[in-house]
């Protein structure tokens, strides 16, 4: 089954990215454009749900954890709204030697490659919103 892998560098602690991807809050801030008007759940357990919800354009995503082993690796399922797939994801955060965090978010499971290709773009937008969410000056 088709997968993808992909990884940014954050300037944030280990921690940090581990809040940004279990606190509600916090993950509700970046992951979609500000405009989307995210709302965030997150159980973070394993067996623990999480969810994130536009009030704006009605979309929304869900997942189970299997496993998180804090502060470093996540992995849950991930299954959009109104649609049968579920996938499968796994966040690792590794420091660098510069202080920073290496982020690699890894989603496998699809159906065929145009799937996994639909969610490219979408991880590559969101991982350049958590990136931005560190930098100076940005509000945390």
């Amino acid at each position: 089954m088709p997968e993808l892998e992909t990884s940014v560098i954050v300037d944030a602690t280990v921690g940090e990215v581990w809040e940004a991807f279990t606190d509600a809050h916090v993950f509700a801030t970046w992951l979609w454009p500000a405009s989307f008007g995210t709302v965030a759940e997150i159980e973070a357990q394993p067996g623990g749900s999480w969810s994130a919800r536009s009030t704006s354009i009605g979309i929304g995503v869900s997942g189970v954890y299997s496993e998180l082993d804090k502060p470093s690796t996540l992995r849950s399922t991930w299954m959009w709204d109104g649609e049968p797939e579920v996938t499968d994801i796994a966040v690792h955060a590794e420091p660098e030697s510069s202080g920073a965090t290496r982020v690699t978010v890894t989603h496998a499971g699809f159906a065929d490659e145009e799937a996994r290709d639909d969610h490219v773009l979408g991880w590559t937008d969101c991982l350049a919103r958590l990136v931005d969410r560190f930098e100076p000056g940005e509000p945390v």
